[in-house]
């Protein structure tokens, strides 16, 4: 009997560090992005110290360890060039709360932050009427490998932690 599992939540955001070129024709535009992702990930309860109160954080080089949303970009053309970095965060959380007496939640959240820069031609249908007058929305599409069974991607409303690569 398999024991069933709710999916992760992945807070996510995509930031537009610069735009280049502008395809028109190809229905295409040159960008450079950074994809921030972060998930809970209680496991990390063993790189800290929590017996001290206060939020810290660390670069982590060996991420093979922990479990991963296999984030990708849907609309990237070919294979453009990125680079990836890890983050992990004890966040403190000022007061544990009490939901049910037996239980008690930790005094902190730990957080496991990815960061993608990402830069390379993606894909976006161009509506042209105006043209060259005409003003245009271009999105990235920030999706993962895996199932909705095992991963909701939501963005991340919260500050930006901003770690430029």
């Amino acid at each position: 009997m398999s024991i069933k599992q709710k999916p992760r939540w992945v807070e996510t955001r995509a930031i537009f560090l610069r735009i280049g070129e502008i395809d028109t024709v190809n229905e295409r535009f040159f960008a450079e992005i950074l994809v921030e992702s972060r998930w809970e990930e209680p496991k990390l309860s063993a790189e800290f110290d929590t017996s001290k109160l206060f939020s810290e954080e660390k670069e982590i080089n060996n991420s093979n360890k922990f479990w991963n949303p296999k984030i990708y970009i849907e609309n990237a053309l070919n294979d453009p060039k990125q680079t990836i970095h890890y983050k992990i965060m004890k966040e403190y959380q000022r007061k544990q709360i009490v939901i049910n007496p037996e239980e008690t939640t930790s005094l902190f959240k730990f957080w496991f932050y990815e960061y993608r820069k990402i830069k390379g031609y993606f894909f976006e249908k161009l509506n042209l009427e105006y043209f060259p007058l005409d003003v245009q929305d271009l999105s990235i599409i920030v999706t993962t490998f895996k199932s909705n069974k095992e991963v909701v991607l939501v963005q991340n409303k919260e500050k930006l932690l901003l770690y430029l690569i």
